[in-house]
């Protein structure tokens, strides 16, 4: 007869282990989710200057342009609208 192997609790692991000595808090990066669903594909023409700017603000957040560009809308289309 085979013995039924316990799935370990992960909440309950992470509340009781002290990760002080494996992760600084310097190593942990702000993360954001995206719950909206992307189901409208749009073409937008810029500069090439843009452009670089907007990749080099993305790297320096660690995300993708694209991302990047959907965020910044999202953020300031509200400025827009009266």
């Amino acid at each position: 007869m085979k013995k039924s192997k316990k799935k370990p609790d992960f909440n309950d692991y992470f509340e009781k282990t002290d990760f002080g000595d494996v992760v600084s808090t310097k190593e942990l990066q702000k993360v954001q989710f995206e719950l909206q669903p992307k189901d409208q594909l749009i073409s937008l023409r810029i500069s090439k200057d843009l452009l670089k700017l907007l990749k080099l603000a993305a790297s320096k957040q660690g995300t993708k342009y694209q991302k990047l560009v959907r965020l910044i809308l999202e953020k300031n289309i509200g400025n827009y609208i009266q």
